[in-house]
């Protein structure tokens, strides 16, 4: 009877920890929050730290706190980012792939010669040019990547994908409006990711 007592007296004093250590989180999380709506990101970068100590399987957390490193410049966040996305967080993942995981520049011109030489076995499909402006575009080569995307386009005037990323790198290459004509033709056209940002490219050009 007394071993049982020290067991559930034990189990207790075990679950009441992890409850304060779940409120210390969400406190801790809020706290974060209200730092960054006043842009004081170094002390929620301290705030964060204290997240993954607790948690160290907190993908929001490490996604957030290479965000905030890349602001200040103190890093690139693509560490976070990686640890983010390893974690199964998507968002991570599509920033990690776009800005931290450059093609090796031998392994991009390989990956492009292959493209090529399907296009010239399929001169009349739209998606090899489509793909190769891709892989400009995640180098960030965007005025090689349009020129794809306009050979896609000639084949295909109503291929809403291309003209959507072709309409990003235009506002990537700081033509605004350029680009946002294009992401409206695309959301016209019915592609959901230009229907879900053409808003926010209004108040880019003041519409």
């Amino acid at each position: 009877m007394k071993k049982i007592t020290i067991i559930f007296i034990t189990l207790l004093f075990f679950n009441a920890l992890k409850a304060q250590e779940k409120r210390s989180i969400e406190e801790i999380w809020k706290n974060t929050e209200s730092l960054i709506a006043n842009k004081n990101y170094k002390k929620a970068i301290a705030e964060l730290n204290k997240i993954i100590e607790l948690n160290e399987k907190d993908a929001r957390a490490y996604f957030l706190r290479g965000k905030l490193n890349a602001t200040l410049k103190i890093s690139n966040g693509c560490e976070d980012a990686k640890k983010a996305a390893d974690l199964g967080l998507k968002e991570a993942k599509l920033v990690y792939d776009q800005y931290c995981g450059k093609p090796d520049k031998e392994d991009l011109k390989e990956k492009i010669n292959n493209l090529e030489n399907i296009a010239k076995q399929f001169p009349e499909k739209p998606e090899p040019f489509y793909n190769i402006g891709n892989l400009y575009f995640d180098n960030r080569e965007y005025k090689k990547a349009i020129g794809y995307y306009n050979k896609a386009i000639n084949i295909d005037e109503n291929y809403s994908a291309a003209i959507f990323n072709k309409g990003v790198c235009k506002i990537n290459l700081k033509e605004f409006e350029n680009g946002c004509e294009l992401i409206k033709k695309a959301a016209d056209l019915g592609y959901k990711q230009a229907m879900k940002v053409i808003g926010k490219c209004n108040e880019l050009i003041g519409k």
